[in-house]
């Protein structure tokens, strides 16, 4: 086989994986909770185009991931730490994964695979003339 067919079998076979990483975006944002309180500007918001997109709101200073999907005209904020024994979990495009143990959760944080039983902590969220208001407890 010539050097230039294989290139193209490879970029052919690359291709659909380029295309689905193109359309999931996994964004970040850093901020702390002021009267309970956190606020994600509009802007960071509209970089949302879909369900599958993500916008990990890190909490400072404890570093608490807060992962915000849209639902609609409606978003979502769920704690992305393992109720099982507290680990960071991996964001995917049907839900959360826990590497420490392999527990597994849907995108609403239901439990989907243990050893975790309880579902993942969703935080309510309002909004303002803007932005999204995510309600942190105490």
């Amino acid at each position: 086989m010539k050097r230039r067919d294989a290139l193209f079998r490879i970029a052919a076979c690359l291709a659909p994986v380029g295309a689905l990483a193109g359309c999931l975006k996994q964004l970040s944002y850093r901020t702390q909770v002021s009267r309970g309180v956190v606020r994600v500007p509009a802007d960071r918001l509209a970089e949302l185009s879909q369900r599958m997109d993500t916008l990990t709101v890190w909490i400072e200073p404890d570093e608490v991931p807060v992962v915000v999907r849209r639902e609609g005209g409606d978003y979502t904020a769920i704690v992305a730490i393992c109720t099982h024994r507290q680990c960071a979990l991996t964001i995917n495009p049907d839900g959360y994964s826990c590497r420490c143990h392999g527990s597994s959760f849907g995108i609403d944080g239901d439990v989907y695979g243990g050893p975790a039983t309880t579902p993942l902590g969703a935080l309510p969220t309002r909004r303002d003339d803007r932005d999204l208001l995510i309600q942190v407890p105490g």
